[in-house]
């Protein structure tokens, strides 16, 4: 099985790119505005102070958008069990720079549990491998706000048939 939200990333892609083409495009009407204006034959001032306001204000606003997407810390999440040996996670940040990729390969036979927790608002999972010394580890939470509820109740049913504790 493989299991990913990649179209939840790429919407939120699309949106981010059509946002910043959209400040840009503001941004150059506000320069080019009183040229427009008199090719239309009208003779109407609009001066500079106010179109640096209100450029100010757009940016504003989209750098206001930006950080709450940020804020809300989504995931690119894919995961598969393909290989019959292991189960193998691959996430990453959904930002425009400095993305880092991050892979847990757990071994089936090892893969102990998992678990799905809150925290501040973010949904997180966490996954537990027994050891070869019978001491359980616990892998890094990854964030799995970004997935619906449907895609979590899918990755739940298919992490509960590896799992140690539900045999």
């Amino acid at each position: 099985m493989v299991f990913h939200n990649g179209q939840f990333t790429g919407k939120l892609q699309i949106r981010s790119f059509i946002s910043i083409s959209s400040l840009i495009i503001f941004i150059l009407l506000m320069f080019f505005i009183g040229t427009i204006i008199r090719e239309f034959g009208h003779n109407i001032d609009f001066p500079f102070m106010y179109r640096y306001l209100i450029i100010i204000l757009a940016i504003g606003i989209y750098a206001w958008y930006s950080h709450t997407i940020l804020k809300k810390n989504y995931y690119y999440i894919y995961f598969t069990d393909d290989d019959k040996n292991h189960l193998v996670f691959r996430f990453y940040h959904i930002k425009t720079f400095g993305k880092k990729y991050t892979t847990y390969k757990i071994p089936i036979t090892a893969f102990y549990s998992f678990e799905i927790s809150e925290n501040f608002g973010q949904k997180q999972l966490v996954l537990y491998q027994k050891m070869q010394n019978n001491k359980i580890a616990k892998y890094a939470p990854i964030n799995i706000s970004a997935l619906s509820r449907d895609q979590i109740i899918t990755l739940t049913e298919a992490l509960q048939q590896y799992s140690l504790i539900s045999k």
